[in-house]
C-alpha cells in the first residue's frame, strides 16, 4: 500500500475508534439519565478531542504547535457539522434516495472534506 493509502486507511480507522467513542459517551450518558440532545453533544465534544489526538499524532504526524492546529481544527469541526447538515438536506429534499442512502453518501463527502483539510491545513504550519 502507498504511503498515501495507508494514511487514508489511518484517517479512516482513528476517525471511526472516534466516532465509537463518541457513541459509546452518548450512550452510556443516555443510560444514566441525560436528554438525549446532552448525551449526543457531549459525545460528540469526547470524540472530537480522541479524534484530534489520533489524528494528528497517527495519521498526519503532526508537525504544526497545537496552539494553531486546535482553533483551526474546531473551525473543521463546525464545517464539518454544518457540512453534514447541509449535504444531508440537499439530497433528501432533491433526490430520490432515503434517508439512508443520503446520510452514507453525506458521510462520506464530509469525510473526504476533512481529510483534505486535516492534510492541507490543520496538521501542517502555515507560514505567516
Amino acid at each position: 500500500m502507498s504511503t498515501h493509502g495507508a494514511q487514508v486507511m489511518r484517517f479512516l480507522v482513528f476517525g471511526g475508534a472516534a466516532t465509537a467513542i463518541h457513541w459509546t459517551v452518548m450512550w452510556s450518558l443516555g443510560i444514566i439519565g441525560f436528554l438525549p440532545i446532552v448525551a449526543t453533544s457531549m459525545g460528540a465534544v469526547v470524540g472530537s478531542v480522541v479524534n484530534y489526538i489520533f489524528q494528528f499524532f497517527w495519521t498526519f504526524n503532526g508537525v504544526s504547535r497545537h496552539e494553531k492546529a486546535i482553533p483551526v481544527y474546531v473551525c473543521t469541526v463546525v464545517l464539518a457539522w454544518v457540512a453534514n447538515a447541509g449535504f444531508y438536506y440537499l439530497l433528501t429534499l432533491f433526490s430520490e434516495m432515503g434517508a439512508a442512502v443520503a446520510q452514507v453518501s453525506t458521510s462520506i463527502a464530509v469525510a473526504a472534506m476533512n481529510f483534505i483539510l486535516y492534510k492541507r491545513i490543520v496538521f501542517h504550519e502555515r507560514v505567516s
